[in-house]
């Protein structure tokens, strides 16, 4: 007997909470990640469609749709083209998202541009919208996307990363265009006069 009542309340206790998780995860609005623009810069959108996704997944803020669900349901082709807000709309009603967000990475010269924006499938509404000027370092472009992530999220970074890659004005050349660079080689001359000349 006591066995049995043992079993049941484990089975109740089980049922239960399985229940109050099937609930707390559909409260948690749902987010697709349409275009993702590289222009200017040799990363891969692919790869930064990644540093996205791991990012909102791991914020646990939104359930995100899996780029490969994505792309069967809609193509390819039609995912890495919807930026605009229309078509994040769009995209967002036929998978049934909350939300729906793009990107932008520009390189600019000396600086890279990251425009990011999340848009309210519902309400056609853009929610939320970031965009940022950076150092061109394109190697941390995976920290610049955390970083823009975060402010979308509207977590806090770590301001000495933040410090280091956003863009900073520098001083001026001469002429006023562009930034001095004191980086590279340097070429010298040196002259010997008196009796180090015959040398």
């Amino acid at each position: 007997m006591k066995t049995i009542t043992l079993l049941s309340a484990a089975i109740l206790f089980f049922t239960t909470y399985s229940k109050a998780q099937e609930t707390s995860t559909s409260k948690i609005p749902s987010m697709v990640i349409g275009g993702i623009e590289v222009r200017g810069l040799q990363s891969d959108e692919d790869i930064l469609r990644s540093v996205i996704y791991k990012n909102l997944v791991n914020s646990k803020k939104y359930v995100v749709n899996d780029r490969y669900d994505v792309a069967e349901k809609l193509g390819a082709d039609k995912m890495k083209s919807c930026l605009g807000k229309e078509c994040l709309v769009s995209v967002g009603k036929q998978l049934e998202a909350d939300f729906a967000m793009s990107a932008s990475y520009e390189g600019l010269g000396d600086r890279i541009l990251i425009s990011m924006k999340i848009v309210d499938v519902n309400t056609g509404e853009i929610v939320q919208n970031e965009i940022e000027q950076f150092e061109n370092q394109q190697r941390e472009i995976n920290r610049m996307t955390d970083i823009m992530i975060n402010r979308l999220l509207k977590v806090t970074s770590d301001p000495i990363v933040n410090k280091a890659l956003l863009f900073k004005e520098g001083p001026t050349a001469t002429t006023g265009l562009g930034k001095m660079n004191n980086n590279g080689p340097r070429i010298g001359v040196g002259v010997a006069t008196g009796e180090n000349a015959e040398y």
